[in-house]
């Protein structure tokens, strides 16, 4: 299976089992001709690469024929191969502001510039990108804002918020009205799913998000169909090893023993010591003994994903218990797993015991940069916001009387979140006001990254 992807600048990102080196032939034009319309529609565009497996196939399987078959540097936007007609099987066709110079690709996975015949049902110079599929029927419009014409062009939104406490809401009184995700959902007018699980680790989350598997054993047999009760210790990486959110209690799964056996049914956090998986699809019995789970996240292709990942791994990692070479892959895991466009945000800081300089600090500088290296416009800097002047600043707009204290602006002049933004003073939690800040962020860095418009 691929590991690669689509970022959000439209951008294929080469996994280790992809065909090709990075650049070349295919991916090479595909990359240019995403990078070369709007962001309101490359986002649009983004969510329906990564959400279509025929063409997340044809990205890998084409990449050789492409390269070798056509000049696509000289042919895109410049001067094309003419076609007389859209080929039988084609998957994507990319048109720009006139409606002119599109490039085309083939199920097949090969890809051709060619001149194109603006379609008479839209104004003229709207249409920038227009989805065909196998019969060559358009299945959708995207326009030069980024809002859809007809067919089945697919939202990002509802969107889904994965993470730890820092997305569940801790200490803060009502949660689920004051926390930064609802505040973000009113301010952006789009819907926000919540499933963040306080004390999660970057794996934990992995696993409600379906990117990563967990093993446990069981003294007893797998009946084919009802529940069996399996003590949290004995799984390897237990998905409600702590907090609590009624979202996230329940997994629809699927299991897998070793011999091959495929179970379906629900994994589920009964107490604080036992898991209970239910079985559903009334298969054979399977043996007692150790058994794979893997989550089915509930969902649609092409949600945005709004993710924070690493703040309870911090202590571990300093510990030598983890590194940050897991903590990237783990994160990679996650996106890559998501079928569709991504919006991580990272960690916050406990201010001044966590500055840059200190263990955990250098810690989070470190995947910081990682993180904006790895991700590019896909990455909010939440917590560099939170440890600024600017946001010092910004919080007059919520509390017309709020005052920064002198500790307040030592900790930002040392790089990490200040104890107005924080839930107590040794506590990563946001304050109320700081929920209000991040929500303020996002909303600003989404209207100027388009993706708002999608």
């Amino acid at each position: 299976m691929a590991t690669g992807y689509f970022d959000n600048d439209g951008f294929w990102h080469y996994g280790e089992d992809d065909l090709a080196d990075e650049g070349a032939g295919f991916s090479e034009v595909l990359n240019k001709s995403t990078n070369a319309i709007p962001a309101a529609v490359r986002a649009r565009v983004v969510a329906e690469l990564n959400s279509d497996p025929t063409i997340r196939a044809a990205v890998i399987a084409g990449v050789d024929a492409a390269a070798d078959e056509y000049d696509f540097a000289a042919n895109l936007g410049v001067e094309t191969v003419p076609v007389p007609e859209v080929p039988t099987g084609a998957r994507l066709i990319f048109a720009f502001e006139d409606d002119s110079y599109p490039v085309i690709i083939k199920e097949d996975g090969t890809m051709f510039a060619r001149e194109f015949e603006t379609r008479t049902d839209l104004a003229e110079g709207t249409a920038r990108v227009i989805f065909a599929y196998e019969d060559d029927s358009v299945a959708g419009v995207i326009n030069d804002d980024g809002t859809g014409l007809g067919g089945e062009a697919k939202s990002m939104f509802p969107a889904v918020a994965r993470g730890s406490s820092l997305t569940a809401g801790a200490d803060i009184p009502d949660p689920a009205v004051n926390r930064w995700q609802t505040l973000l959902s009113a301010l952006i007018g789009k819907s926000i799913d919540n499933y963040g699980l306080s004390g999660s680790m970057v794996e934990e989350i992995g696993f409600h998000a379906g990117a990563h598997s967990v093993t446990a054993t069981s003294d007893v047999a797998f009946p084919s169909a009802g529940a069996i009760a399996l003590a949290a210790a004995s799984f390897d990486v237990d998905p409600w090893r702590a907090g609590s959110n009624a979202a996230v209690q329940t997994a629809d799964v699927v299991a897998v023993t070793p011999a091959g056996l495929v179970m379906s049914g629900t994994l589920a956090r009964t107490s604080g010591t036992v898991r209970t998986f239910t079985r559903t699809d009334g298969g054979p019995a399977a043996p007692a003994g150790k058994v794979t789970f893997r989550a089915r996240p509930t969902g649609q292709p092409g949600q945005l994903l709004i993710l924070d990942t690493i703040a309870n791994n911090t202590d571990e990692t300093v510990a030598g218990l983890q590194t940050l070479a897991q903590l990237k892959a783990w994160t990679r895991e996650i996106t890559t797993h998501h079928d569709g466009p991504v919006a991580l945000w990272g960690l916050l800081d406990r201010g001044l015991p966590e500055a840059p300089g200190t263990d955990v600090g250098n810690l989070i500088l470190a995947y910081e940069e990682w993180c904006a290296t790895e991700y590019g416009n896909a990455w909010y800097p939440v917590r560099r916001y939170l440890a600024s002047e600017q946001a010092l600043t910004d919080a007059l707009i919520f509390d017309p009387a709020f005052v920064p204290t002198a500790l307040d602006h030592q900790t930002v002049a040392a790089g990490a979140v200040p104890p107005s933004f924080r839930a107590s003073e040794n506590s990563i939690h946001q304050s109320l006001i700081a929920h209000k800040l991040q929500a303020l962020y996002i909303a600003r860095e989404f209207a100027l990254r388009g993706v708002t418009h999608a």
